[in-house]
């Protein structure tokens, strides 16, 4: 079993390393996407594992009172943990975008924009309530999340097999 594991991602590692002959110096922030990316997906779904075990827990009979704040802390803490992750991700997305070109320039500058209302909302990570600016920033940069997200995958469906201007 570990050889299969072995020579599986030894295979992927060998397949990356020719995509990533054109990317130049931009490819460390292609990897910084990938990994920041996997960490923000990770998060995401313990976080979500830990708010069912927050509702199951505390709609059964009678829950120990000790528990459940345990696990609301526990769950703000995983959740405050996305926000850097996916600020990294985003940076990644943007740079390799801008420089290679690989995709249209203006989700390189919308995901360049997500990256700064992310920064600022970073601010609020720890606060009880989030207001002004903090806020509005936090909320934008949600939704400029989800438009970009929207606009890589439409753009990704609509250009199959394009290959970019240094292959």
């Amino acid at each position: 079993m570990k050889a299969r594991i072995s020579s599986t991602v030894s295979a992927d590692v060998a397949a990356l390393s020719p995509r990533r002959r054109w990317e130049g110096p931009s490819g460390m922030f292609a990897a910084l996407f990938l990994t920041a990316g996997a960490a923000v997906v990770t998060l995401m779904l313990v976080s979500g594992g830990l708010n069912l075990a927050l509702l199951q827990y505390a709609s059964g009979g009678q829950p120990d009172p000790a528990a459940l704040p345990a696990l609301t802390v526990l769950n703000e803490w995983v959740g405050a943990a996305i926000l850097p992750a996916s600020l990294a991700m985003f940076l990644g997305a943007a740079v390799a975008i801008l420089t290679t070109r690989a995709l249209p320039r203006w989700l390189g500058w919308l995901a360049a924009a997500t990256v700064v209302l992310q920064l600022i909302s970073l601010a609020g990570v720890f606060q009880t309530a989030i207001e002004g600016v903090v806020g509005i920033a936090a909320f934008s940069g949600f939704l400029l999340f989800l438009v970009w997200v929207l606009a890589t995958s439409g753009v990704l469906l609509l250009r199959p097999g394009r290959q970019p201007a240094g292959a």
